[in-house]
């Protein structure tokens, strides 16, 4: 037996406002869609930039020396 108490979704959106795309759709429609992505996309790299974390500097390594630590390939 399943019980969901219905309070638990109170606040939450219930999907009524969703939109719904299929791909037979209109192709300025979808040229929308794809500008408007990127412009998000354009967006949140502007806001990363900015942040702190962009001035860290993270270390590289060849993904070679994952397989040595966990030893599912000889060392070389």
């Amino acid at each position: 037996m399943r019980i969901v108490d219905p309070e638990h979704w109170k606040g939450l959106p219930d999907g009524h406002t969703r939109a719904t795309t299929s791909s037979h759709g209109d192709p300025a429609d979808e040229l929308a869609v794809r500008r408007r992505q990127h412009e998000q996309a354009g967006a949140l790299r502007f806001l990363l930039a900015r942040s702190d974390a962009a001035e860290v500097k993270v270390g590289r390594r060849p993904l070679s020396i994952y397989d040595q630590i966990t030893g599912t390939r000889p060392f070389h």
